[in-house]
């Protein structure tokens, strides 16, 4: 019988009485209400061997006959028969190397070393778990529930370094050298694609230097939105700012447009229209000049105001020298002394109305003059023509013989006939020969002899030796 193996066994009879001396109840043995158990009957000779449900509440057991006396079929029972929990060939395992352990309850072991696969259909409840070599999960794995979680730590080869789901930070940690690679255009922040490359996001990668500019890196302000450091800045729009300080020199090749304007911490206070005076293409006004208006001079390296008061005042009481004066206009008071120096208006004409004076006069053209010419000495080294009459009030010394191309008239005015004297050699002396011209009543023509000879008056008083030739 299968009674005499060394299993425990609970004997009670189905009527729910007592159990049997030496021998336990259900219930007390540890069987709970539902529970589904191996059970043996045996009523005299006959037997039953199969699984049934126990049920606490009246304490009866439904029976599953799986072998029996009575050709495998539910025994009728008597008054004296037991019933108690045991095992079947089927519910022992036999160690022979080849056989599987197959059961339906819940084993317990204190230590479980497996050298092969483990196949779980159901849940795996595992307090810890130590795992030597790699894991495959066809499935979902789930650590934790909803609002209950548990810390997950994976670790690298490196000391340190680790992968960490804290639970109670509700963050993933990423410890010493490990690190996240993820490819371009992986990743999304919320549910926003990040479509910059590593080497973009590295633009941002300026280290401890916030608000200071650092090669090929994003520009970053600090605390008080400064930035320092920078170079050149390229604009091609507008650049507004509410102020601009530049310690260095500023080039703008466009237009400067300012509302105002400081120099060294002086305010200019000129308007543009006042600078512009300066530019040397403006237009000449005709603005008088007045007493008290002002002039700017550079006073030793400095520009200062004066006026026209003291200018003049300055002038008339130095010499103005140097090379040249040139001027636009005319000068309409004063005079050039001989301190002046020289005076050269090249192709220029100069004109007076009044008079002259010239310690000597050199001139190396013509010389046009359409009214008296008064000299008191006429010393004439070349040619001189006249294109009218010749008038001479005083004595006309000719070192050479005169020449007239159509002849000659002598005057002498209303006080007497004109004259021609003609003077001895003056080895010989003074004496001359008088020839004039008589009172008469009609023109007298004096013809000269043809041949070499002796003109004789008509009383033969005078001769007169004209050489002819």
């Amino acid at each position: 019988m299968q009674k005499c193996l060394p299993v425990p066994r609970v004997l009670e009879t189905i009527s729910l009485g007592s159990a049997a001396t030496g021998y336990q109840t259900f219930a007390n043995a540890g069987i709970t209400n539902g529970q589904t158990i191996r059970y043996a009957i045996e009523d005299g000779t006959n037997f039953e061997i199969g699984s049934g449900t126990y049920t606490s509440s009246g304490t009866t057991l439904t029976r599953s006959v799986t072998e029996s006396s009575n050709s495998d079929s539910a025994i009728s029972l008597s008054g004296t028969a037991v019933v108690f929990v045991t095992a079947t060939v089927a519910d022992l395992f036999i160690n022979d190397g080849a056989s599987s352990l197959t059961t339906t309850g819940v084993g317990t072991f204190a230590s479980l070393d497996i050298s092969g696969n483990i196949d779980v259909d159901g849940t795996t409840n595992l307090d810890a778990v130590d795992i030597d070599g790699a894991v495959q999960l066809d499935s979902t794995l789930t650590v934790g529930v909803n609002d209950q979680g548990y810390d997950v730590k994976l670790f690298g080869d490196t000391a340190s370094a680790f992968m960490l789901w804290d639970t109670s930070a509700d963050d993933l940690i990423l410890s010493g050298a490990a690190g996240l690679i993820v490819p371009d255009g992986q990743l999304t922040l919320g549910s926003t694609a990040l479509t910059s490359t590593a080497a973009e996001l590295n633009y941002n990668d300026t280290g401890a230097a916030v608000g200071t500019v650092v090669a090929s890196k994003t520009v970053t302000v600090d605390a008080n939105k400064d930035v320092a450091s920078f170079r050149n800045i390229t604009l091609t729009g507008e650049l507004d700012a509410g102020s601009l300080d530049i310690s260095g020199d500023a080039d703008i090749d466009g237009t400067l447009e300012t509302d105002a304007l400081s120099l060294n911490g002086t305010a200019v206070t000129t308007t543009g229209a006042e600078i512009n005076l300066i530019d040397g293409g403006t237009s000449r006004g005709t603005t008088a000049v007045a007493s008290g208006d002002g002039l700017l001079v550079n006073d030793a390296g400095t520009m200062r105001m004066t006026n026209v008061d003291t200018v003049s005042t300055y002038f008339s009481s130095h010499s103005v020298g140097g090379g040249n004066i040139v001027t636009v206009g005319a000068l309409n008071s004063g005079s050039i002394t001989s301190g002046f120096g020289a005076i050269d208006n090249g192709s220029s004409a100069i004109t007076t109305t009044g008079v002259g004076s010239f310690g000597s006069l050199d001139i190396s053209g013509a010389i046009d003059v359409d009214g008296t010419t008064n000299l008191d000495v006429v010393d004439i080294d070349g040619a001189v023509d006249m294109a009218s009459t010749l008038l001479v009030t005083g004595v006309a010394t000719l070192t050479a013989k005169p020449i007239a191309n159509a002849g000659i008239s002598v005057k002498n005015g209303a006080t007497g006939a004109g004259f021609v004297e003609f003077f001895e050699d003056t080895d010989n002396g003074t004496n001359k020969v008088t020839l004039i011209g008589p009172a008469s009543t009609a023109d007298v023509t004096l013809t000269l002899p043809s041949a070499t000879g002796i003109v004789a008056t008509t009383d033969d008083a005078t001769a007169l030796a004209i050489a002819l030739g």
